[in-house]
């Protein structure tokens, strides 16, 4: 932002930036204080008019763990609306997520102090905000606090939706929510594998019921408190009596390897590639026990009955390896002898050739090859004529063909948030070559829009 509102508010250093503005950390020099200075660019007079309205609105609301609008005003010389926020200390939680590893533990209870938040709000009419790791900041009371609440966020983002795609990014680290519940699902899968398998599949339930609408605020709430107190509770399911002889003596079930295993672990790598999180430190593996007295002895008298039988199959073994070989190589050296002997034939003169039939033999017309043509280059698709307002439903840009800097921009004309992978394809350098979502996918202004980008062979 450039220059200052009305003389008093200083814009210092930035925190983030908006697909339609910008946040920064500022001074009041006025009273001396550090504020926040949230600013988002204005279009045209009759969007000024309306943001201006909303933030009246919400400024008579001071919910705990929302950052109070102090003041508000117009910056002339970008027009650009800015709303002055009360500052909190920490840093924003979109920062955080993957620096900062939570456990489960850790994870549902930042979840279940931000729905308590949410639910205090939601009694005052305070409902419409997002709750993704972008809108929110991490205190140094290890508490979620709301930035913008006055805009209505993407419908993914908002509600007990929004705190299930938030659990996933406490649980992952990843810095995006995949679109597809599905893949969600196999991912924290990946990640819970620590739990109990019980207390696992309860917990995707759960998650399940809440993103297909199933959960209200509370309920969400209330499940997900109840996992806290899991293994309290079924401490003595974990103490097994000693095994039977019947018990003892593998299934033909459980000794029946699963086919799907490999499957799910390779889809699991696959959908790693789109959602970067932390590394997970792997389990330490313990080397089994050495068989200590009798058992010892026992197990070294096997191992010395057992040589002599080891001997006569080493050389069976390396008997049979010398006859395949040898009756290989001998087929080689025969073959390459016949090529050659034929060789030799072809080049010796007038060998069989008769000179009148090759007079009579007309020369072959060459076929004229067709001219390559040159790719098309894309052009980027004519833009809107304005930004759409928070939450107004746009289509998905086309961005393949594009250059990475063209693509950026058609992203943000949309009013889509943006992220791109560069990688190696056969496509040109710096061109768009995969997107997700597909182009005319039905979004809202808000969303997320992935691509990648060649980097060359």
């Amino acid at each position: 932002m450039e220059g200052s509102i009305g003389n008093r508010y200083v814009p210092e250093k930035t925190i983030m930036s908006l697909p339609g503005g910008m946040i920064y950390l500022g001074t009041d020099l006025s009273l001396k204080r550090h504020v926040i200075l949230y600013g988002v660019d204005s279009p045209d007079e009759a969007f000024t008019a309306r943001y201006l309205r909303q933030l009246r609105e919400a400024s008579q609301f001071t919910g705990e763990n929302f950052m109070h609008i102090l003041d508000l005003g117009m910056d002339t010389e970008s027009s650009r609306i800015v709303a002055i926020l009360k500052p909190s200390s920490g840093k924003p939680l979109a920062q955080e997520i993957g620096r900062q590893a939570w456990s489960f533990e850790e994870s549902i209870l930042l979840i279940c102090g931000l729905s308590v938040t949410m639910q205090k709000a939601f009694a005052e009419g305070i409902t419409q905000f997002s709750v993704h790791a972008e809108n929110l900041w991490l205190n140094e009371e290890n508490q979620i606090v709301v930035m913008n609440y006055w805009e209505q966020g993407p419908a993914r983002h908002r509600g007990v939706t929004g705190l299930c795609g938030l659990l996933y990014q406490f649980l992952t680290g990843a810095q995006t929510i995949p679109l597809s519940w599905e893949s969600l699902e196999l991912l924290l899968l990946e990640s819970l594998r620590d739990l109990q398998s019980q207390q696992r599949e309860e917990v995707l339930g759960i998650i399940r019921q809440a993103s297909a609408g199933q959960l209200s605020l509370k309920e969400f709430t209330s499940q997900l408190r109840q996992q806290l107190s899991f293994r309290g509770e079924r401490g003595m399911d974990d103490v097994k009596p000693a095994p039977t002889a019947s018990a003892q003596a593998p299934s033909a079930s459980a000794a029946r390897p699963n086919p799907y295993k490999d499957e799910e672990q390779e889809r699991i790598r696959e959908l790693k590639q789109f959602v970067a999180g932390p590394s997970r430190p792997a389990a330490r593996r313990t080397a089994a026990p050495e068989p200590e007295g009798d058992e010892a002895e026992d197990k070294t008298a096997a191992m010395e009955l057992d040589e002599p039988a080891e001997e006569k199959r080493s050389v069976g073994w390396l008997a049979k390896r010398v006859l395949i070989f040898g009756t290989a190589f001998l087929c080689i050296v025969a073959l390459a002898g016949f090529i050659l002997i034929e060789l030799i034939d072809n080049h010796k003169p007038n060998r069989g050739e008769d000179p009148s039939f090759a007079e009579q033999v007309p020369a072959t017309p060459q076929t004229q090859q067709p001219a390559e043509t040159a790719p098309k280059e894309t052009k980027p698709e004519p833009s809107p004529e304005k930004p759409p307002a928070s939450g107004e439903p746009v289509q998905a840009p086309s961005l393949i063909g594009l250059s990475r800097e063209e693509a950026e921009k058609q992203a943000l004309a949309y009013g889509l948030h943006y992220e791109f992978v560069i990688e190696a394809s056969d496509q040109a350098n710096n061109t768009v070559f995969k997107q997700e979502p597909v182009p005319n996918t039905q979004l809202h202004s808000g969303d997320n829009i992935k691509f990648w980008v060649s980097k060359g062979q």
